[in-house]
């Protein structure tokens, strides 16, 4: 799996790395996947647990919950395929996380300022991975057609 994608460059095969930090961007990814469709089948299954939070026993009715579990399983199934297409090399893969992460980083810049300082580790999360594809030139040249 450390070798992925072949380019014929005039008359020569040229094998592609996998860089590392694609790889755990991709493992974070599948294990994301995962945890959503967990979460989808909860929702869906059991969403008696989820009115037992206390948080949420007076706003999860049935169909809260269903909607619930349908945004994790489009999440779950969308995490799939940005993790596959960061092991295939997709462009399309990449920024779709670059634009998530931008995102994320906005959105943790707002809490912070709002005062949840928790979200500082989300902020930062995605600001190593928004630079990363960004700016690591392995990454440029291994999406690069």
């Amino acid at each position: 799996m450390e070798k992925r994608k072949e380019k014929i460059k005039d008359g020569e095969t040229e094998i592609k790395k996998i860089p590392l930090g694609i790889k755990i961007i991709a493992v974070i990814y599948y294990i994301a996947t995962v945890f959503y469709l967990g979460i989808a089948l909860i929702s869906f299954f059991k969403s008696g647990l989820i009115s037992k939070i206390p948080d949420f026993a007076t706003i999860i009715t049935p169909r809260i919950s269903i909607l619930f579990g349908i945004t994790f399983l489009l999440l779950s199934i969308l995490s799939f395929f940005i993790a596959r297409g960061l092991f295939k090399f997709q462009k399309w893969a990449r920024i779709v996380l670059i634009i998530f992460s931008v995102v994320n980083i906005i959105g943790g810049i707002f809490s912070i300022i709002e005062g949840n300082l928790t979200s500082s580790i989300n902020l930062v999360f995605n600001l190593v991975i928004a630079s990363y594809l960004l700016f690591n030139k392995k990454v440029k040249s291994a999406f690069s057609n």
